[in-house]
């Protein structure tokens, strides 16, 4: 959580992308894209997994994440746990990028 989103990106990347990804890959990059506010991004990843209603709710959620303090949003993304729906990841996975993926 410490905002280098180029690096993150380069690490999720290769594993979001793979023909063996998990919806939880995808969306945890997704989310990176849209903290970064490369919105063209994290809107294509999210609707691999997504609704549209669950897309412009994550892409909204990422815009407010967007604009809080860093501790700020890195509690709000932290404190999201594993099973719960959350608008970062609407209900393809409902995890947060922090949790470990059954």
């Amino acid at each position: 959580m410490s905002g280098d989103y180029p690096n993150a990106i380069a690490v999720l990347q290769p594993l979001a992308v793979a023909p063996t990804a998990s919806p939880h890959e995808r969306q945890t990059l997704a989310l990176i894209y849209g903290l970064k506010g490369n919105v063209p991004e994290a809107t294509r990843l999210c609707r691999i997994d997504l609704d549209d209603a669950s897309v412009e709710h994550n892409l909204a959620y990422y815009q407010t994440l967007r604009e809080l303090s860093p501790e700020a949003r890195s509690q709000a993304i932290l404190s999201a746990r594993p099973g719960q729906i959350t608008p970062a990841l609407g209900t393809a996975t409902a995890v947060s990028a922090s949790s470990s993926y059954p």
